[in-house]
């Protein structure tokens, strides 16, 4: 009786050869054995199944492969199945069932075991199934086969946020609608069970977190002078939880919002008095009185310099008792003559933002003439000839003297 590549025979296969020719016809005929390698073999070399995490014992691998042995001579053989690779840990255990002329391959999970199925640790298992095929004849075949199990997620785990706080600090002059942070929680689950949506716990029209990325962004003008804010986030994965599921603290986290101060504004120059300059008046004489103010608040709105742009000799400026008032007085000669038409003056302000801002304003000024210039004549000597039949008023000689 050949056999295929790959059987192996077993048992005293020449009792067959010594039963009497008229037995052997009808042995022949009621135990008619495909003893061939061929004949014994699964359908598939390798199937795919699927079993949930955390599957207690007696939980059936589900596939949609018919796995398992066709059988030519059912009644004349068994067939056992057995794991052999892929299952250090004992998990599973393999089963046959033999309906009319196909022996079904069936593997569950073993009751009592120690070791459960944890996706996280291991999400997949290779198992190596050998099938054995005892005849009655004594003999016995062999064959293999894969079986990949797929273990399915099970939302067990919330999603997490570190443990710490996210802060994050904005300009108090930020845009509408941009975006000012990102927190993101994580979570050990795949699928929509680790898919995550984010929400604030306090419904806010000032900011809003947009559900899947985790962005948050400003939706409204920041109120002035408010300084810090602080939201609170709830991070929630899309998969079904079981009642036995407790939510972790850590799936809520808060966001602290810092609002630094901006050097919006450049200083204010007001010129409150504006008088009239006479020539050659006194040092120290006033001309003028500046208010300086500036609407940033803190160190942005503090003035740093008031100064003279240029002409630092006819001119000073000092301050008063009060910090937003400058005096400009005479500091030196007022000559008119040197501008008879008149000047400006130049005065800039800069405050200690960061980065600083300047202002600048122009103050016109002109100089009242003061009687302190004698004529000087062009000539110390004039000559004219006049003759003695002039008549009377006639002119004799014209004289130019300066101012």
């Amino acid at each position: 009786m050949p056999l295929g590549a790959g059987a192996i025979l077993k048992g005293p296969t020449w009792l067959f050869w010594m039963i009497p020719f008229a037995c052997f016809s009808s042995v022949q005929t009621q135990m008619q054995l495909p003893t061939n390698q061929e004949n014994f073999r699964f359908t598939y070399q390798m199937y795919n199944g699927t079993i949930p995490e955390n599957a207690l014992g007696k939980v059936y691998i589900k596939t949609s492969d018919k796995m398992g042995i066709f059988l030519h001579n059912p009644s004349s053989v068994s067939v056992e199945f057995t794991i052999i690779e892929g299952d250090k840990n004992g998990i599973f255990h393999a089963e046959s069932t033999q309906e009319e002329d196909f022996c079904f391959l069936r593997v569950r999970t073993k009751t009592g075991g120690y070791w459960r199925l944890n996706r996280e640790h291991k999400h997949e298992y290779l198992l190596r199934i050998k099938a054995i095929g005892s005849y009655v004849t004594g003999t016995t075949l062999e064959t293999y086969a894969v079986l990949n199990v797929t273990v399915l997620d099970q939302n067990e785990f919330s999603p997490l946020f570190p443990s710490n706080p996210f802060s994050v600090s904005i300009p108090e002059d930020t845009a509408l609608y941009s975006s000012i942070a990102v927190v993101k929680a994580s979570d050990a689950d795949v699928g929509i069970n680790g898919e995550i949506y984010y929400s604030l716990v306090e419904p806010s029209l000032m900011f809003a977190i947009h559900p899947t990325s985790g962005v948050v962004s400003l939706m409204r003008p920041l109120s002035p002078g408010t300084r810090s804010y602080e939201l609170e986030i709830h991070a929630e994965d899309r998969g079904l939880v079981s009642g036995d599921r407790v939510v972790s603290p850590l799936s809520n986290t808060k966001l602290r919002i810092s609002v630094t101060l901006v050097n919006k504004y450049a200083p204010v120059i007001t010129v409150q008095k504006h008088q009239a300059l006479v020539e050659n008046a006194n040092l120290g004489t006033l001309f003028a009185v500046l208010k300086v103010t500036d609407a940033d608040e803190a160190m942005n709105g503090e003035i740093g310099e008031v100064a003279i742009v240029d002409d630092v000799r006819t001119f000073r400026i000092v301050p008063s008792t009060d910090s937003s008032v400058f005096n400009i007085i005479v500091a030196g000669e007022l000559d008119r003559e040197l501008m008879p038409s008149g000047s400006n003056l130049s005065v800039f302000a800069v405050d200690r933002g960061s980065p600083p801002r300047t202002s600048t304003v122009v103050i016109p000024f002109y100089i009242e003439d003061m009687n302190d210039n004698a004529p000087v004549f062009v000539r110390d000597l004039y000559k004219a000839e006049v003759s003695e039949a002039v008549p009377i008023k006639t002119p004799v000689i014209f004289v130019h003297a300066l101012t």
